[in-house]
């Protein structure tokens, strides 16, 4: 049976030690979770009779996701943790998140990445949206709860 993908969260966190508190960012319309894809190294030499290979460094590499801008609880701007996106585009600094997907699934994908672009746009007779990229670095950490 097909589940809908309602109740899945990416989820920000706010980079306290020693326990980090994950936020859900609202508004997000779709994402993926990132998955590690392997480097491989050919190793092929004059005994071999097919090439042969190694597998190498896993990258997750960086991906894409939208979200509908919601306003700010107080004043003018972006809800709070849209506004953190959009600040830390530039700052070079990693960032956690969380992909959570939610029962019978109940898996949480854990990740560090930074943030390469937060890009507003708008359409005719359409809500306000933006395309946020993210470069992963390092290790994903997948969870069953």
């Amino acid at each position: 049976m097909a589940l809908l993908s309602k109740g899945t969260l990416l989820k920000l966190g706010d980079g306290s030690t020693p326990t980090e508190v994950f936020t859900a960012i609202p508004g997000v319309q779709n994402i993926t979770v990132p998955a590690v894809v392997l480097d491989d190294h050919e190793v092929t030499d004059l005994d071999s009779t097919a090439k042969e290979y190694i597998a190498g460094l896993g990258d997750a590499g960086e991906f894409s996701f939208q979200l509908v801008l919601k306003k700010a609880a107080a004043g003018n701007g972006y809800h709070a943790q849209q506004a953190a996106l959009e600040s830390y585009v530039g700052d070079g600094e990693l960032h956690n998140f969380q992909v959570v997907l939610p029962a019978p699934f109940s898996t949480t994908y854990e990740f560090a990445a930074f943030v390469k672009s937060f890009t507003p746009s708008s359409a005719t007779n359409a809500a306000i949206t933006a395309t946020v990229t993210l470069r992963v670095s390092g290790d994903v950490t997948k969870t069953v709860a």
